[in-house]
């Protein structure tokens, strides 16, 4: 039809418009079944649950019909379908006139049904169609698995729909009753403005939804109800997809990019729709749409829009008396898949638009209201993981919960700003290992667990820009070790975090992400440069997250967020595809809310890689899991070093020193022997042995050399001003530093020194460990340099170190508490901070970002 001539299109539509009338003469149902289907078809169809998204069989949606017939029923076995989602239209069996697009009025009396009564017609359709179940005629709908078990029968299964909920009445109890009989899905307006929303009708109709119809809309939600947005106006729609936690579908309709149609979809709905997990159902409506050939460019142009996750077919038979050609009123749904194949198309993206998209987001839907007692919210990876064996969750709903969190409190409410990123492959990724763990089981324990990276990790499928305006939009030309690692485990990447620009600083501050704030107080700084992985794992962005480490990144935001934080032993784990900042202090590792969280990614994380020599012989260190370490009463007998230097309850250093001291007491209450020690030349040589100046220019450019970006050193960087503000000085330090100074070399001297004093106070003292706050003071406000890190004293000595939560200052704020032990003894850290996360049970999530499940 889009390529007829004008006169064509006009003789055309006359033609459609008088058909009508003639289809009116003809008996319905026709109860001859459709040809039989393409082999091809059929083996599609052999894999995938095929789904009319809006019917209305037999016409049963009439108050005079009694149930729908056998022969309608095998009409859609001929023709493949598996699920029929019929409706009921209670608006219709009343009178009550409309408007044509043309302005002309259609006469049909006032609408005034009395109270009840529209209720009642349709608590009586959906005894009728209860009956259609009776009579053995089809299944019933209602739920996923209730498919399946139909496909397994050769039988038909039907899903009882309301179209317009007018037969609420606005009473909200009338819902949850026709749920109980049965329904499974809702349109919230059909032909007229109601109690929930407004049509797109004409004349046009403004307006959203009611109280009300939000009210519907949280109420599907829980039910696991699928909510239709056919009809809706835009702000109707809009609404809807803004309140709604669940993917939505636009059951029946076309697109208006060929059809100037109010009741069409726009492009900019299409991805909105899509944006949820939903999908947008095209109808073979002959009135708007020639023949088969067209109604798949339809199709096509919402897979080029939204992709092909999110197009299916909403036939509208029975609704409507004229069809495209080819479909016709026999309904040859079978044909738009041949059409399809026809085209190069794969048997699973056929699959997917005969039905596999819809029959994917009831599972969904479903999925979602059974696990709404189960939450995202301060979940451990064992939890997720118990949830995703039982079936209660799938890994799909768990990155929408967590993007609903990020939505909720990264974009509005508290705005921390923790993400750089969202990944638009993580829903299509999750669904992939959803259908891995159906198929074959779980990979392993990170099998399907959303997780997130800071922005200085390289990844294959977003950009990875450190943050820096002068990488933007810069995708690496591979993955990093422990990237890869991760994926392999199954994990799913939610998205990217912010970081201090190139990693060079605490505070978490960069000219692409802007400024991340501290959940637990807004006013101050998360820490850094891992901040914005700390602040998205204390808010529930996702179950865990990656950071680095060169002078206290991991442990220092760790702190501030009330987080385990682990750095391990220099050459534990690779530093391949990290944005280098310092070739000798680098270390990449987990920030989790539980130590087994944090324990189970270090699983997976560490080890020996060619690529960086610094883990040449790692392996040996390495035991077969770290989980074995989680003893709960690992602090008993323990005997701890308390460096006191570091502990004064005096000025600044006050807050801290006091939350330090009740944590050591705790300990030692529970079995530890905490020894106060002082460690002569500690102070000196832990503040001059950084070796970060002089390695950050050699190493970034490196790295922006070898990795093919669009800046290839750090001068450039300073000359085009491509750079926040607050790092200018940090940077042109860095860049005017001589690595072949002879002060480089004294300081790595030193760095071995700084190990061996360390070393030597631990076995002098007979030491498992020694402690000290990881950071001296609380977090300062945003846009203050912060102070008072004893970052140095593990990264510049390359022993392993572990943050713990210690506690509270007097004014909400979190402190961490760091133990050091000797290289590779991450084993030991790792028992003492699982005892004591069992005696002090440090954990409280931030008040600015609580369950949605409670909002």
């Amino acid at each position: 039809m889009r390529g007829m001539l004008p006169m064509q299109r006009r003789i055309f539509w006359v033609v459609l418009m008088i058909a009508p009338a003639f289809a009116a003469c003809t008996s319905v149902p026709v109860e001859v079944p459709a040809p039989a289907p393409d082999p091809r078809v059929l083996a599609i169809h052999e894999q995938t649950v095929f789904a009319d998204m809006h019917a209305h069989p037999s016409r049963f949606h009439r108050a005079n019909v009694e149930s729908i017939t056998g022969a309608e029923v095998d009409l859609y076995r001929a023709s493949t379908m598996d699920l029929v989602v019929a409706n009921i239209s209670s608006d219709m069996a009343f009178d009550g006139s409309y408007f044509k697009r043309d302005g002309s009025k259609v006469e049909k009396g006032e609408y005034k049904p009395a109270p009840g009564e529209v209720y009642a017609l349709s608590a009586d359709r959906l005894m009728r169609l209860n009956k259609t179940f009776e009579l053995g005629f089809a299944v019933h709908a209602d739920t996923p698995e209730s498919v399946i078990a139909a496909r397994q029968a050769n039988a038909v299964a039907i899903m009882p729909a309301l179209e317009g909920a007018d037969a609420l009445e606005g009473d909200i109890d009338n819902l949850y009753a026709m749920h109980e009989q049965g329904l499974r899905l809702i349109q919230l307006v059909h032909f007229r403005n109601n109690e929930l929303g407004h049509v797109q009708t004409w004349p046009y109709s403004p307006g959203g939804l009611t109280e009300f119809g939000e009210e519907v809309v949280r109420a599907a939600n829980r039910l696991g109800m699928i909510i239709d947005m056919a009809h809706a106006n835009a702000e109707t729609q809009a609404d809807i997809l803004a309140l709604s936690t669940q993917p939505v579908v636009f059951s029946h309709g076309g697109v208006r990019r060929y059809t100037d149609h109010d009741r069409a979809v726009t492009d900019d709905q299409i991805r909105a729709i899509a944006a949820t997990g939903g999908v947008v159902g095209i109808w073979p409506h002959g009135r708007h749409i020639a023949d088969i050939a067209e109604m798949v460019d339809y199709i096509e142009h919402v897979i080029e829009v939204g992709g092909i996750d999110h197009v299916g077919i909403g036939s509208d038979l029975r609704g409507v008396s004229t069809y495209v050609k080819g479909f016709d009123s026999d309904a040859k749904f079978h044909a738009i898949a041949t059409e399809l194949l026809d085209r190069g198309y794969s048997a699973d993206g056929v699959g997917k638009v005969m039905g596999g998209n819809f029959f994917r987001v009831w599972q969904e839907v479903t999925a979602m209201a059974q696990t709404a007692a189960f939450d995202v919210f301060e979940a451990t990876i064992p939890e997720l993981q118990a949830a995703l064996n039982s079936g209660k969750t799938t890994s799909h709903v768990l990155v929408r919960q967590y993007l609903d969190r990020i939505e909720a409190f990264d974009r509005d409410g508290p705005q921390l700003n923790a993400m750089i990123a969202i990944n638009p492959q993580a829903m299509e990724e999750a669904a992939r290992l959803d259908q891995e763990r159906q198929a074959r089981g779980a990979r392993g324990p990170l099998h399907g667990i959303p997780i997130v990276l800071k922005d200085n990790f390289d990844t294959a499928d977003m950009p990875t820009t450190g943050g820096s305006v002068a990488l933007q939009g810069f995708i690496p030309p591979d993955e990093g070790f422990q990237v890869r690692k991760l994926r392999e485990a199954g994990v799913v990447i939610i998205g990217k975090t912010n970081l201090h620009e190139l990693a060079r600083g605490i505070e978490t501050i960069s000219s692409l992400g802007g400024q991340t704030l501290n959940p637990y107080d807004p006013r101050r700084n998360p820490g850094g440069s891992s901040g914005g992985t700390a602040a998205a794992v204390a808010a529930s962005f996702a179950a865990v997250g990656m950071g680095s480490d060169t002078c206290g990144s991991i442990r220092i935001p760790a702190a501030n967020n009330n987080l385990f934080g682990l750095r391990v032993t220099q050459g534990l784990s690779s530093r391949d595809g990290i944005i280098p900042l310092s070739d000798t202090q680098d270390v990449g590792g987990p920030l989790a809310r539980s130590m087994i969280d944090l324990v189970t990614v270090l699983d997976v994380t560490v080890g020996e890689d060619p690529v960086d020599k610094q883990t040449r012989g790692a392996s040996t260190k390495i035991p077969e899991t770290y989980r074995h370490h989680l003893q709960a009463e690992s602090l008993e007998g323990a005997r701890l070093g308390l460096l006191t230097d570091y502990v004064q309850e005096t000025g600044d250093y006050s807050d801290v020193s006091k939350v330090i001291r009740k944590a050591t007491r705790l300990m030692a209450e529970s079995g530890a022997e905490i020894v106060e020690i002082e460690i002569e030349g500690l102070e000196n040589l832990r503040t001059t042995t950084s070796v970060i100046n002089y390695e950050f220019r050699v190493g970034l450019d490196n790295y922006l050399v070898r990795s093919y970006a669009p800046v290839k050193s750090l001068a450039e960087i300073l000359e085009t001003g491509q750079f926040h503000p607050a790092l200018e000085d940090r940077f042109r330090r860095s860049a005017n530093t001589d690595a072949t100074a002879k002060e480089y070399f004294d300081r790595l001297e030193r760095r071995d020194e700084l190990a061996q004093l360390l070393v030597g106070a631990m076995t002098s003292n007979e030491l498992d460990a020694l402690v000290y706050p990881t950071l001296r003071v609380k977090p300062n406000l945003v846009g203050e340099r912060q102070s008072g890190s004893l970052c140095h004293i593990a990264a510049h000595s390359g022993l392993p170190a572990i943050s713990l939560p210690a506690g509270f200052t007097a004014d909400g704020v979190p402190v961490g508490i760091e133990l050091l032990a000797r290289p590779f003894e991450e084993g030991r850290l790792i028992e003492l901070g699982f005892g004591w996360e069992q005696v002090a049970m440090p954990r409280r999530p931030p008040a600015l970002t609580p369950s949605l499940q409670e909002t």
